[in-house]
């Protein structure tokens, strides 16, 4: 019995340490005035968690603004993108290899063989990854068929 005294004793004790610093961070961050008719510090804080003041509204306005500004922006990118053939898998040929990757920003090429099976298997990857990376162009090239690369 003694032990669980002890117990209680010292959890009730490190709740009120818990409380009383998670008290002091809200009051860093949000300091409340202080009225001399209003000694608790629960009439003082009345609904000040429900209600915005102007500051904090246009904050929250320019946050939200910002945030559309981008979404539009990654929209934009990645319909440009699409446009210009990322987001699918490609086979080129030698004489396009150039002009495709100088083209692209980024792009990635998979020089293959038709007889290896981890070509196969390099190909279903990044059949699924194009998909999702369009900001990438995928392409690949037979390796057999462009000397000039090997």
């Amino acid at each position: 019995m003694v032990l669980e005294d002890a117990i209680r004793d010292k959890t009730a004790m490190v709740e009120k340490e818990m409380a009383d610093k998670e008290r002091a961070a809200h009051d860093d961050l949000y300091p409340v005035e202080q009225h001399a008719d209003h000694n608790d510090d629960k009439d003082s804080l009345d609904d000040d968690d429900f209600g915005n003041d102007e500051e904090s509204e246009r904050i929250m306005r320019t946050i939200k603004e910002q945030r559309l500004a981008d979404l539009a922006a990654d929209y934009e990118e990645t319909q440009t993108n699409k446009t210009m053939g990322h987001g699918t898998y490609s086979e080129i040929v030698e004489t396009e290899f150039l002009p495709t990757v100088t083209g692209a920003q980024y792009c990635v090429v998979a020089f293959f063989h038709k007889d290896f099976e981890r070509c196969k298997i390099v190909d279903m990857h990044l059949h699924k990854i194009c998909k999702q990376h369009t900001e990438a162009k995928f392409v690949r090239i037979d390796a057999e068929k462009s000397p000039f690369f090997i």
